[in-house]
């Protein structure tokens, strides 16, 4: 499987998270091994991320509203998308990620929802406990599935 993706958005991903967000978080103290790559990530041009980038960041929750339309577009190439884990483990972040972002950001969970429900025989087939997290995700937000 190709972990690395070439993705091609309108404009931006030639920039990093730290430029587009506009907050520098210069370099890492902590001799924690994750929080040192995610500031070295957070340098990173995202159209030079891979598959395992998009998965640690969103993991820690970092820069999501810059990293899921990235996110999407891999899922949208293969819904089980695999980082350095195992099949589906950028969905599984995905799906970790917390109901208040989800709520704050509507647009996002309605694309997250249809490319689910667009794949559902395929991820049901594949790894059915994804799509069982999907649909706990799917009733914490109080919404009904199909």
């Amino acid at each position: 499987m190709n972990k690395s993706h070439n993705i091609h958005l309108k404009r931006h991903t030639h920039l990093a998270l730290e430029m587009l967000e506009k907050d520098f978080w210069g370099t890492s103290q902590n001799e924690s091994a994750l929080i040192s790559r995610c500031y070295e990530l957070r340098k990173k041009p995202l159209k030079d991320f891979e598959v395992e980038d998009f998965r640690m960041l969103i993991s820690q929750q970092i820069g999501l509203k810059y990293l899921l339309p990235l996110a999407f577009a891999i899922l949208r190439e293969n819904i089980l998308a695999e980082g350095d884990y195992y099949e589906g483990d950028l969905l599984k972040a995905i799906l970790n990620i917390e109901r208040d972002f989800w709520q704050n950001q509507p647009g996002l969970f309605a694309d997250l929802k249809g490319l689910l429900e667009q794949n559902k025989t395929p991820l049901v087939d594949a790894h059915e406990a994804l799509w069982d997290i999907y649909q706990q995700v799917i009733y914490q937000m109080g919404e009904n599935t199909n």
